[in-house]
This record gives structure tokens, C-alpha cells and sequence, in this order.
């Protein structure tokens, strides 16, 4: 997926900035997803939406940081699971 499709999504629908920032926080977080989703998408898109003012940077920091959380956990749980 290339960020130009990405911005171009944010330009025709901005509500969903907030969504993107967590979703790609929660893809990088996990194990299979992370291997192949760099973290650079994720901090390429929390720099767009800080520049077209979207978002404020401690509402990106927070969303970022609770997907991720959410992603961290999930993971975890689902390897407790397995024991």
C-alpha cells in the first residue's frame, strides 16, 4: 500500500484519521503484521495529520500508543492461551 493511496483516502475522508493511526499502530504491534508493516507508514501518517492539523500531536501520541497496547495484548493473551 502506498502512502500517496493513504492520503488521498485522509483528503476525501478526514474523520477516518484517527481510525489509520490506530489501526496501523495495532498492525505494527503484532507479530505476523509487523514484520511487513514498517513503522515508517505509521510516523509518516502521524506527520501528515500533525501538518494538515487534523490532529493535535498529543491526541496522535495517545491513539498511536493505545493501539499498539491494544495490539500488545491481544497478542499476549492469545500466546497465554496457547500454554
Amino acid at each position: 500500500m502506498s502512502f500517496e493511496r493513504i492520503q488521498f483516502f485522509l483528503e476525501t475522508n478526514p474523520e477516518y484519521g484517527w481510525m489509520l493511526v490506530f489501526l496501523f499502530g495495532f498492525l505494527e504491534s503484532m507479530v505476523i503484521t509487523g514484520s511487513f508493516m514498517p513503522s515508517a507508514i505509521l510516523f509518516s501518517l502521524c506527520i501528515y495529520l500533525y501538518n494538515i492539523e487534523l490532529l493535535s500531536l498529543p491526541w496522535i501520541c495517545s491513539i498511536a500508543l493505545l493501539g499498539s497496547h491494544t495490539g500488545d495484548c491481544l497478542l499476549y493473551t492469545s500466546d497465554a492461551a496457547d500454554e
